[in-house]
């Protein structure tokens, strides 16, 4: 009875929230009982103007933008690794140099941020790795608008994926999914936490949180 009249309402990425945050909000709830959460999945860009008037209080995006008009704080950096489950790498021999590319079928996340190419994670692995070009490799490629869903064909055994560090850390722990190669790079994305209610002190329990 003595919670707030309306929840801290909370948007983010349906990979993020699936993969990052949701096995977390267990020890959130044990850390803060008294705080009600009402979590929305949408990964479009966002601005004061709506989240006022969706009444969102603050927002999760991963993307290299500048917010100018809203309080923005970068909690996490991001890291990118190749990664398939154990079962196709065995199949399909390693990732070492980019001759390898050909034998095998990369996975992208289509929209890993609001205008943003197919590609464009894989294309900045290759240019810092190997100073490569994504080309078309023989065994093709294959196109998600959700990381969770080419993390997913990844388990399944259909190809290769970018991996976020963020959303691939219980995979590597559990081993369905390992890294196709060795090395990570900073992604040019990263996480921001968005708000434009800084005086509420629930958004300020979630962000030190």
């Amino acid at each position: 009875l003595r919670h707030a009249a309306d929840p801290l309402q909370v948007t983010c990425s349906s990979s993020f929230a699936m993969l990052w945050l949701m096995p977390r909000l267990p020890r959130l709830h044990r850390n803060h009982p008294e705080l009600e959460i009402k979590l929305i999945a949408e990964f479009q860009n966002v601005d004061r103007q709506g989240l006022q008037a969706s009444g969102t209080h603050c927002a999760i995006r991963y993307d290299p933008i500048a917010y100018r008009a809203l309080q923005a704080v970068d909690p996490m950096p991001e890291t990118l690794m190749p990664v398939a489950s154990p079962g196709y790498l065995a199949s399909h021999g390693s990732l070492d140099t980019p001759a390898q590319l050909a034998g095998h079928t990369l996975l992208h996340d289509a929209n890993a941020w609001d205008d943003i190419a197919s590609g464009v994670e894989w294309q900045l692995w290759l240019d810092e790795v190997w100073g490569a070009a994504l080309g078309q490799p023989a065994a093709g490629q294959q196109h998600f608008n959700l990381s969770t869903l080419a993390l997913a064909a990844a388990r399944n055994h259909q190809g290769v994926a970018m991996g976020r560090a963020a959303l691939i850390s219980e995979d590597l722990q559990a081993g369905t999914l390992v890294a196709a190669h060795p090395r990570q790079i900073r992604s040019s994305a990263r996480y921001v936490f968005l708000s434009t209610h800084g005086q509420d002190p629930r958004v300020k329990v979630l962000l030190g949180w």
